[in-house]
């Protein structure tokens, strides 16, 4: 159902030339893979808009983890212990790199086959993705760890330096 009361969104902003800047709508911005991204901050206000989380779900931090938490802890009371391990689970044997060097994909986002590929601290089976208005998280189940970072600065929240800074931040920690 789409979110019918303004006051309850951050207001979205887009990575500009020096800064973060307000967004319009529609604002468009050039991204890091050689394109543009368009976003609609509105259309979360359109009670006919195509219900897509990949066109901008909304939900809060809490909640959001509330429900990583349970895929990370093998389902709990919101999840059949099934349905957690088959979500974070391997769904593209046949194709290595999928979302990148040593990443193929889950059925909620990127999974890490191989850490040394990928360059990254984190362990084989690790889950992550983000939301395109800027939030990220991983799940580390080998080390016991769920980071969501909700920023509402697309695209550097998502998919920026941040999200590298964070991670390394948080593994740096545990060392």
């Amino acid at each position: 159902m789409p979110c019918r009361t303004a006051a309850r969104l951050a207001k979205a902003y887009a990575d500009g030339p020096v800064g973060p800047e307000p967004m319009g709508n529609p604002h468009t911005i050039p991204n890091y893979w050689g394109g543009t991204t368009t976003y609609d901050p509105d259309r979360i206000f359109d009670p006919l808009a195509f219900q897509s989380g990949g066109g901008g779900a909304a939900g809060s931090g809490p909640d959001i983890l509330r429900l990583l938490e349970a895929l990370r802890m093998g389902g709990g009371p919101v999840l059949r212990p099934e349905t957690a391990a088959l979500a974070l689970s391997n769904q593209t044997h046949q194709l290595a790199d999928a979302a990148g060097p040593g990443w193929r994909f889950s059925l909620i986002g990127a999974r890490l086959e191989s850490p040394q590929r990928a360059h990254v601290e984190q362990s084989r089976g690790t889950n992550r993705w983000g939301g395109i208005y800027g939030h990220h998280w991983f799940i580390d189940p080998a080390r016991e760890l769920t980071v969501v970072c909700m920023t509402n600065t697309g695209l550097e929240g998502s998919d920026g330096r941040l999200r590298d800074d964070l991670r390394g931040a948080v593994y740096g920690g545990l060392d």
